[in-house]
């Protein structure tokens, strides 16, 4: 782990900032002996942020697929499968809930 001095971390912040990014953290040290650590912030992302896919199936032909899906089951079936859901990869969640199989979609 690299430690500054402060007055080289205040001549190099670019570069201190640069190396606390890529190594996790930096120490800057004052005159006094105090050290205090730079240690970059980490971005909360949601968990529904997932790349998007390309699917070859138009959105009436989904709405047709969950309807004909709500209309099979009964509320009881339905209600199992959406708790059972929550527990699958978000691909797969999507693909279930709407019924398709994974030879309509197509990644990219």
């Amino acid at each position: 782990m690299q430690v500054y001095t402060y007055s080289e971390a205040r001549q190099k912040l670019a570069m201190v900032l640069e190396q606390a990014e890529n190594t996790g953290k930096v120490l800057i040290r004052r005159k006094d002996g105090r050290t205090f650590a730079l240690v970059p912030e980490k971005i909360a992302s949601s968990p529904l942020n997932v790349p998007s896919i390309k699917a070859n199936i138009t959105t009436q032909e989904i709405v047709d697929i969950v309807r004909e899906e709500r209309e099979s089951k009964s509320p009881q079936q339905t209600a199992r499968a959406r708790r059972l859901l929550v527990f699958k990869s978000p691909f797969a969640l999507v693909a279930t809930e709407f019924g398709v199989r994974n030879s309509f979609f197509r990644q990219k």
